[in-house]
């Protein structure tokens, strides 16, 4: 089965969103990363869905031990 959104959404609905990850080594296809990343996301609108697919099934299955922390949000501390 190729990456499609059809293909993706049978695939969360049959297996969970949990048992879902993200790969980028799929044979030769018509289109790039940019294009898998957006099918994901117009598929899971959810962040902590898209999270589960995008890393955090992955870094438990393997034990990758990556931390979670918000990278794309910078972190302000004030002092008050």
């Amino acid at each position: 089965m190729g990456f499609n959104p059809i293909g993706l959404r049978a695939a969360v609905e049959m297996c969970g969103v949990d048992r879902v990850v993200f790969g980028s080594d799929y044979g030769p296809i018509p289109y790039g990363i940019k294009e898998h990343v957006q099918i994901v996301e117009d598929v899971l609108p959810s962040p902590a869905e898209r999270e589960l697919v995008f890393w955090k099934t992955s870094n438990r299955v393997f034990r990758l031990g990556l931390v979670d922390t918000d990278l794309v949000t910078p972190a302000f501390h004030q002092s008050r």
